[in-house]
């Protein structure tokens, strides 16, 4: 499963990322060490996006199944733009309130 393309981030409810795998550090040409803790709309979304984007999150987060599945374009660290397809899941803590957002993801262009 190491050679899988399968593009995985965490995100908290900040947007802030948890985690990210190694195909996405190899898409995006960023390490891992330079994306976490880094806020995913500043670092990935078009500003033109932006706010569609933040709504799909806010959306996400509120448990609206509209958006578990979509497509969305990603900004690569050489400004370059992929499209991604989503599948979303909510983890949730130990009392059951949504706490991250887990996406995974496969390359679409």
């Amino acid at each position: 499963m190491s050679n899988a393309k399968i593009f995985i981030v965490l995100l908290d409810k900040n947007a802030n990322i948890v985690s990210f795998n190694n195909f996405a550090s190899w898409l995006t040409g960023y390490s891992t060490e330079d994306v976490v803790g880094k806020n995913w709309f500043e670092t990935f979304i078009d500003t033109k996006e932006m706010d569609s984007a933040m709504e799909v999150f806010d959306s996400i987060f509120n448990e609206d199944k509209t958006y578990w599945e979509l497509t969305n374009g990603i900004v690569l660290k050489d400004k370059s733009i992929k499209k991604i397809r989503w599948s979303n899941t909510i983890l949730r803590d130990s009392t059951g309130a949504p706490e991250y957002i887990y996406s995974s993801g496969t390359l679409i262009n």
